[in-house]
């Protein structure tokens, strides 16, 4: 859902661009509040064509168009926050790697079929027909451990990059995450890879919805 007037957009963080069906777009991390509470989500605009050159616009200034991650049923659903989004164009898709935060639990993988509260997401979403054209986040997918345990298992665990991934050739999606050293975590030592995702099938699970 869109951020009521009640739920404040008080800063906004690693922003990125992204070109699909004509439109362009910035995406951000949206740090809001609501009654002392505080939250992330996921801002988007579409960029105003202008002839005035000289004019500047002020991107995510009203931060309209915020969404919110939640999971659970619709009995018990708790807000997800999610951080330092990395974006990728795919045909008329966009798709989103976001690193997903709890106050509570385990932060690192300890065994591949893991889903920890500190991880990866995978979204993805498409633009909206008409001309009050707007990003929609569809379907999320939690990144399993294995990512991790299997591939990487020198790190303790994977979290978000920010800014923009790319599209190889082959297809293959690329985004830049930061992940953490096991031996040196506790002092916080971290250091950038690369993941890249090409098999989109193999990320199984839609967990979660956004709200619009």
């Amino acid at each position: 859902r869109v951020a009521t007037s009640d739920e404040t957009v008080s800063s906004l963080r690693v922003p990125s661009l992204v070109e699909v069906n004509g439109g362009v777009f910035a995406v951000a991390e949206a740090q809001c509040t609501k009654d002392g509470s505080s939250f992330t989500g996921i801002a988007s605009q579409i960029l105003a064509k202008t002839a005035d050159k000289e004019k500047k616009e002020e991107l995510l200034k009203d931060a309209k168009n915020t969404q919110f991650l939640e999971e659970g049923d619709s009995t018990d659903r708790k807000k997800v926050d999610v951080s330092r989004p990395t974006t990728v164009v795919h045909g008329s898709d966009i798709y989103m790697l976001v690193g997903k935060y709890e106050s509570k639990g385990a932060t690192v993988c300890q065994v591949a079929s893991e889903a920890p509260p500190w991880g990866l997401l995978l979204v993805r979403g498409n633009v909206s027909e008409g001309n009050d054209k707007k990003i929609h986040w569809n379907d999320t997918y939690h990144i399993p451990c294995m990512f991790t345990v299997e591939h990487h298992s020198s790190l303790g665990g994977l979290i978000g990059g920010g800014g923009s991934g790319i599209k190889m050739q082959d297809g293959t999606l690329v985004f830049p995450v930061e992940g953490t050293k096991k031996r040196r975590m506790e002092k916080g030592f971290a250091g950038p890879i690369l993941a890249g995702y090409g098999d989109l099938e193999a990320v199984e699970g839609d967990v979660c919805r956004w709200l619009q």
